[in-house]
């Protein structure tokens, strides 16, 4: 099994990449938010794989941390959800996102995703319930300046003005360096909306 893939960046669409490791292309396939987050062509890319075995296929899927690779196999073991759906999940919440909304059993949110009923999203609930618990405190531990008070309000104030979570995941990466306590709201939100209308 492939678990992890480092090389040149040599194409890149929504859904898919191709990564030239030593002359050989592999074509793996990402979520939105991975995508988002990529390098130039022809530049280094780290990716996390997920090598998923059919009978009549190899699928490879990637991801730019290990914790997000983790969530997509977390997905996976919920009757039901199968790759597609969760890479479906996984392009529109983030692991913080997906870790609240299935810990506050935000059944709204879930089957507002592509993809998924509201059976789908109660099978999230009460199937992955117990096991995100342990990926949330991963989750704030790895992700030390972006689970401040300012991150919180940040995405608070963004997704009551109507914006995706993928948008803000975008948006809050892009000004990681900016994000501290320190800095005043108004201009990290100023500097976040930049962004979302550029």
């Amino acid at each position: 099994m492939i678990g992890q893939i480092q090389g040149n960046l040599s194409f890149k669409k929504n859904d898919r990449l191709i990564v030239d490791v030593q002359g050989v292309g592999y074509e793996i396939t990402i979520p939105a938010s991975t995508f988002y987050k990529l390098p130039d062509l022809g530049l280094k890319v780290n990716l996390y794989i997920h090598t998923h075995v059919r009978e009549d296929n190899i699928q490879l899927y990637g991801f730019l941390s290990a914790l997000e690779k983790e969530c997509f196999q977390l997905l996976m073991t919920v009757s039901g959800v199968g790759p597609k759906v969760a890479l479906s999940i996984m392009s529109e919440l983030s692991p913080q996102d997906m870790t609240q909304s299935i810990l506050t059993s935000n059944l709204s949110r879930l089957s507002a995703i592509t993809g998924i009923g509201k059976k789908t999203a109660e099978r999230l609930v009460l199937e992955l319930k117990e096991k995100v618990k342990k990926l949330s405190t991963v989750i704030v531990a790895s992700d030390a300046p972006m689970a401040s008070g300012v991150f919180n309000d940040l995405v608070s104030a963004l997704t009551n003005l109507g914006y995706k979570s993928i948008e803000i995941d975008r948006t809050i990466h892009a000004i990681r360096e900016q994000l501290t306590d320190k800095n005043k709201f108004e201009d990290l939100l100023k500097a976040s909306l930049n962004l979302l209308r550029a």
